[in-house]
């Protein structure tokens, strides 16, 4: 039998004086990363993490800058456009109709659910087409863009994977037979004009006025047409390896394999210029500036590249700060970020969170990491030099100045730390890294001095200086307590056994909170060498960053936030929810998450003094069914499945296999409302994806999970 062990924990929960953990982030900044771009005018509107991004083209830098974020929950989607409406369809079975004649900011028209998966999708009128690969083209009616009926459906039985609508015509793609035509100009589904028939397998097609470009699976590409008599073949290019996307212009193909991009003249097929692009992805657009075309590809590292139709040259980035986030903090009404390929930058903090660049801090400098500053002094690791900068008068960018820059040798590092208090007169700066932690004295005039460096037997997982007290939790589910002696070497005190591994460790006023992966252990510091438990509660999930703003903690995990009330006795998890991340920082009045791509920002100015629900009263739950993306996926061989009742239910949460086959049954049984939590053991499953479904009542979601051992 398999071993299943299920933890259901009915967490807490209080009306705070910030929903946004619910209704998503109130701002956005620093988005790089992206699936897929589209132009729209002067805009690229780009399917980021958790929803929509805009950027506005700034033909005086000829970069591309940030405007909105439309905040969609989904991990991933696609998208098309049909005049001034572009349809999002996510992988949480929803299809959302968002207005672009807004932009740059746009806004939602609805969203409707759908039955199943599908490939492909077009929209004529309140007519919804798509794709369902053998099981044909199904058409589905909306109402109102809040919900749609099946209406009917034609050609099942062959393998139908795009979709292409132009006025009144239907082209549809049967990738063992061609491209059909279907007039949908009567009522019904549509009535068969024609087809094109091509004798290989067609992964995809470009249509531009009446050329249809057709990309062979085997290789190489078709060009077709129709006219009254039907569709035929008009010409070939055989030599282009595995094509994967087109893209047209009036005078120019362009077709994109996974490593070379192939631009040939529509006017002569045999004029073929190539270029590689081996850090791009391959669904973008075709945008043009001072009469020069540009082909816009999302960066697989981050960014938004331009690849110049006129010269074929390698492409220049069209991004405003396009690393992603390495670090960041909150001082003085200013958010300071580092990024792999940006500077040190520093925001202006604005009322309802708005964010407004300032300034960058050596823009010259533009691979920054850690960061970690007392007031207006600033350090920064520059992992490109293997070097940390000391920055004074950080705060004023017309004097600040880099006084000091000194080496650190190239092993990775965790963290720079800077001790809140002097430890023996002395700024400390602390530089951890994964085996050891190196001490250095920083001194007023910004000269560092190497002091000593701290080894221990087993991987350092997290550290905290309090006062002259050096708290260290080890891989091996321990935390060793050394006094900090006045030459800066260690005096072991005492150690303290852990049920789980560490995850992160946060201290404040004499506390130590030690987050594992589904337990927080708080720990009584006010006498170091007899550090004692003071309690353990139960966590949504596994914080790897934390950080105390007013009578809160703040804690992330890259599954969500959690939010500790600790004015009480013992502290209370108030809420929980949004968007993950690595990294958090809160202060005035804003809560900054980051998992690397873009920050986003919560307006939590009316938070810092939030009450948790009495005992018995619950709190506020949630008000609607959801089922989360499982964590860790892949996995091996645990992972944990989350979910939200709005009622109590009866609750069946199955594991099925790609046959169909139920394989397993974690949950059958009757619920509560409110957040839910399973550990799903796979380990007498074989590797490969499975499904899990969760059906409550008269509501169901599935997901798709990976197992590799």
């Amino acid at each position: 039998m398999k071993k299943i062990v299920i933890i259901i924990a009915l967490l807490l929960s209080a009306v705070t004086c910030f929903a946004g953990l619910d209704s998503g982030p109130d701002n956005t900044i620093l988005l790089s990363s992206f699936d897929d771009v589209m132009i729209v005018d002067s805009f690229a509107v780009a399917v980021a993490t958790k929803g929509i991004a805009v950027f506005q083209y700034n033909s005086d830098s000829s970069l591309f800058e940030f405007k909105d974020q439309l905040f969609i929950p989904f991990t991933s989607a696609t998208m098309k456009r049909f005049g001034d409406t572009l349809v999002v369809n996510t992988d949480n079975h929803k299809l959302y109709f968002v207005d672009l004649s807004t932009l740059p900011s746009p806004t939602i028209l609805g969203a409707v659910d759908t039955p199943q998966d599908f490939g492909d999708f077009v929209l004529r009128g309140e007519d919804l087409y798509v794709s369902e690969g053998f099981d044909g083209v199904w058409r589905y009616r909306l109402n109102g863009l809040s919900s749609a009926a099946f209406a009917d459906s034609s050609m099942k039985g062959i393998l139908v994977s795009q979709l292409d609508i132009s006025d009144d015509t239907l082209y549809v793609l049967d990738e063992y037979n061609g491209v059909l035509r279907y007039d949908l100009s009567g009522p019904g589904f549509g009535r068969f004009i024609d087809y094109l028939y091509v004798p290989f397998r067609v992964s995809s097609f470009e249509k531009y006025d009446s050329l249809f470009c057709l990309l062979l699976n085997s290789g190489g590409v078709y060009f077709g047409n129709f006219d009254e008599y039907g569709g035929e073949i008009i010409d070939s290019i055989p030599d282009i390896p595995t094509p994967l996307r087109a893209y047209q212009t009036d005078s120019l193909l362009v077709v994109l394999t996974q490593r070379q991009m192939f631009e040939i003249k529509r006017s002569d097929f045999t004029n073929i210029t190539t270029v590689d692009i081996p850090y791009n992805k391959i669904d973008g657009d075709l945008f043009e500036s001072n009469s020069t075309q540009y082909l816009v590809l999302p960066g697989l590292e981050g960014g938004l590249s331009l690849f110049s139709l006129s010269d074929m040259e390698p492409p220049i980035q069209g991004l405003f700060r396009w690393g992603l986030i390495a670090d960041m903090f909150i001082y003085n009404h200013r958010l300071f970020t580092s990024g792999t390929a940006n500077p040190v930058d520093v925001w202006q903090i604005g009322d309802s969170a708005r964010i407004t660049h300032d300034y960058a801090v050596l823009p010259y400098i533009s691979n920054t990491n850690h960061m970690t500053h007392n007031g207006d002094s600033l350090v920064v690791e520059y992992p490109e030099y293997d070097k940390v900068g000391v920055i004074l008068k950080v705060l004023n960018p017309d004097s600040l100045s880099l006084e000091n820059a000194f080496n650190i040798g190239a092993d990775p590092v965790r963290s720079l730390q800077l001790t809140r208090t002097r430890l023996h007169n002395f700024e400390t700066l602390i530089v951890d890294r994964p085996e050891y932690l190196d001490v250095f004295i920083l001194a007023d005039s910004g000269y560092v001095t190497y002091i000593n460096r701290w080894n221990f037997i087993d991987r350092v997982v997290s550290s905290a200086v309090v006062d002259s007290f050096l708290y260290v939790a080890l891989a091996k589910r321990t935390i060793l307590v050394y006094a900090i002696r006045k030459d800066f070497t260690l005096k072991y005190l005492t150690d303290f056994g852990l049920s789980g591994t560490a995850l992160s460790m946060y201290s404040h006023n004499n506390k130590l909170y030690v987050f594992g992966t589904d337990r927080m252990s708080v720990l009584d510091i006010s006498d170091p060498p007899t550090i004692h438990s003071d309690t353990a509660i139960d966590v949504p999930f596994g914080v790897v960053s934390a950080q105390v703003y007013g009578e809160n903690l703040y804690g992330v995990s890259p599954d969500g936030i959690s939010v500790f009330d600790l004015s009480g006795t013992y502290p209370t998890l108030i809420r929980h929810g949004g968007v993950g991340g690595n990294l958090i920082a809160a202060g005035d009045g804003i809560l900054a998450v980051s998992g690397g791509n873009g920050i986003y920002i919560y307006d939590i100015s009316g938070d810092t003094s939030v009450t948790p629900a009495s005992p018995g009263e619950g709190g506020s739950l949630p008000e609607q069914f959801t089922l989360a993306q499982n964590y860790p996926n892949p996995f091996n061989p645990t992972t944990i499945i989350q979910f939200s009742l709005s009622r109590k239910e009866n609750v069946k949460l199955e594991i099925f296999n790609i046959l169909g086959q139920v394989v397993a049954a974690p949950v059958n049984s009757f619920l509560s409302a409110g957040p839910h939590r399973i550990s799903f053991d796979g380990s007498q499953l074989a590797s490969g994806v499975y499904l899990y479904r969760l059906t409550a009542g008269t509501d169901t979601d599935t997901k798709k999970m990976m197992l590799v051992k």
